[in-house]
């Protein structure tokens, strides 16, 4: 899969089951059956995509609740970002340029 942009406008997949505990989010995809566990920065950002947000807009909303250089905030959501698209778990709305 191409390298995601930040500017692109991502939510979660709609057919995923989650459910939050103790401070994680357990994600469980029905077909092929696979389930995730994402805790810590990982959980927030999945939190956050329950509406649609761009890489950038992401990186603000992180930048605010933590002590995190741009750039590397930048270089991680984008990896995190490719992470989900790879297992399909996000769906892409839109463009933020668009």
């Amino acid at each position: 899969m191409p390298t995601i942009s930040l500017d692109t406008v991502f939510t979660q997949r709609p057919d995923l089951l989650a459910n939050a505990v103790d401070g994680e989010t357990i994600l469980m995809r029905l077909d092929p059956a696979v389930y995730y566990g994402l805790a810590g920065t990982a959980h927030r950002i999945w939190h956050l995509l329950a509406v649609p947000h761009s890489g950038h807009s992401l990186c603000a909303r992180l930048e605010s609740m933590y002590a995190v250089d741009p750039e590397t905030c930048r270089t991680q959501v984008a990896k995190f970002l490719n992470t989900l698209a790879d297992e399909n778990l996000l769906c892409a709305v839109a463009s933020a340029s668009a």
